[in-house]
């Protein structure tokens, strides 16, 4: 995985993290966006 497709999934966690998503919906959402490869 390139650093910078890395940087913004950590930065989306964090995000979802601050809004208060529950680690299981943050977990399903990061799995999507890497199942969808966006990036």
């Amino acid at each position: 995985m390139p650093d910078r497709t890395r940087e913004i999934l950590l930065a989306v966690q964090k995000e979802l993290d601050l809004r208060g998503y529950s680690d299981k919906t943050i977990k399903a959402y990061m799995g999507q966006l890497a199942g969808i490869k966006v990036f």
